[in-house]
């Protein structure tokens, strides 16, 4: 099983638990099912650990790049590796 060590309502690190396990002076511990996702500087929220810092959400279609987009990047990485082989 896996516990978070809880103090002041924020993860404080995830650890492996068994029932023989005490939570060290100043710590709750909430034990987790196995398929519950949680971090170190996450927020308990009731039953719940919610991500202080979410990943961006992408809205919309990112733009295709142009083909000469792509060969600019093609000539680029090409100057890196030649200077890459000169050294």
């Amino acid at each position: 099983m896996k516990a978070a060590l809880i103090a002041d309502g924020v993860v404080q690190n995830v650890i492996v638990w068994d029932e023989t396990c005490e939570a060290p002076e100043g710590f709750s511990v909430v034990v987790l099912e196995d398929n519950v996702s949680v971090s170190i500087g996450w927020v308990q929220r009731g039953d719940v650990f919610v991500d202080p810092n979410p990943a961006p959400t992408v809205t919309g279609d990112l733009p295709l790049p142009t083909v000469s987009d792509l060969r600019a990047q093609i000539d680029a990485i090409a100057a890196q590796l030649a200077a890459l082989e000169a050294q």
